[in-house]
């Protein structure tokens, strides 16, 4: 349920409520401690809803003792409760195709993280996938919305593995991973045939492989000692990953790593002073950049690959 496109919608959104003439009570009325204030900074989820004229989103609004389901109406600048599971939910998310919101649930407590899909008319959550005592996560679905890849540990508690899900049965699913190497799903192409898995050995060393959804055969892409390669998306029409990386640097920039070629990495951005991550949005079709230095964070959006940037509002870049 990554996008980097909802970091735009965030500022946005952030900006809003400081604006906004109404939450659940009057603004007049509104007056609440910075810990409370702070929960609204960070939400666990969005999903635009049909016609883009309002998004769900799951947040703690002051007051609130955990994070619920709030429908934000962009016209009316209005947060109104679309739905209390009666704790904490962990997660809200789409997929690239727009057909399906998901929700991450602890039904029972941390260990117990299942998928849920749900639905914004009826305002009910359906369980999807998931087991007592295990965990799955939700990564993206092909274009079309008819496959759906996800993450769980639910056949061995100690290895996560990768899993296709039918969305038109989801009683249909399979492993697509060996279910010996402990991975975890971060990419999945338009197509739906090509998915990266990310199998962490520290915190700063970690393994890339891409996997056919398909054939189920795995490459390695990336394996460098005391290096992280953080993918992002596919590029050069689905033959390169690009990502962040700190390889053979003391900052993190962006490259790439042709899928022909594995383990060649090419940086093509990259700033000794200051730590650049990119990304692209399935939704916005926009490319993004984050520099980071000396506590300042600068955010540039692009509608071309790094180029033809878009003006944003200055206080949509942290200057603090």
């Amino acid at each position: 349920m990554k996008k980097y496109y909802w970091g735009l919608c965030l500022s946005a959104l952030v900006l809003t409520f400081l604006g906004c003439q109404s939450l659940t009570k009057k603004s007049s009325d509104l007056k609440v401690s910075y810990e409370e204030f702070e929960k609204v900074l960070s939400p666990r989820g969005y999903a635009l809803l049909s016609g883009q004229e309002s998004m769900l989103v799951l947040i703690a609004l002051p007051g609130d003792k955990y994070p619920k389901i709030y429908r934000y109406s962009f016209k009316d600048k209005e947060f109104t409760l679309d739905y209390d599971h009666g704790f904490a939910i962990s997660g809200l998310g789409d997929d690239r195709s727009g057909k399906n919101i998901y929700l991450h649930i602890d039904d029972n407590g941390d260990e117990n993280t299942q998928i849920y899909t749900y639905n914004p008319e009826t305002k009910k959550p359906t369980l999807l996938f998931g087991k007592a005592k295990f965990k799955s996560f939700v990564t993206n679905s092909d274009a079309q919305g008819d496959f759906l890849i996800l993450s769980s540990n639910f056949e061995n508690k100690a290895i996560y593995s990768i899993y296709r899900l039918n969305l038109k049965n989801p009683t249909q699913f399979e492993r697509i991973s060996d279910g010996k190497t402990n991975l975890f799903a971060e990419l999945v192409s338009e197509d739906g045939q090509k998915v990266i898995g990310t199998r962490s050995l520290s915190n700063n060393e970690n393994q890339v492989f891409l996997i056919d959804a398909q054939s189920k055969k795995s490459k390695l892409l990336f394996k460098r000692s005391k290096a992280v390669f953080s993918p992002a998306y596919f590029g050069d029409n689905g033959n390169a990953l690009y990502g962040v990386t700190d390889y053979n640097r003391d900052r993190t920039g962006c490259a790439k790593i042709p899928l022909d070629k594995p383990n060649q990495v090419f940086y093509f951005m990259e700033d000794k002073t200051k730590d650049i991550s990119c990304d692209y949005g399935d939704v916005s079709k926009l490319y993004s950049t984050s520099e980071l230095s000396r506590g300042k964070t600068k955010l540039t959006f692009y509608r071309k690959p790094f180029k033809d940037p878009i003006a944003i509002p200055q206080l949509f870049n942290n200057q603090s």
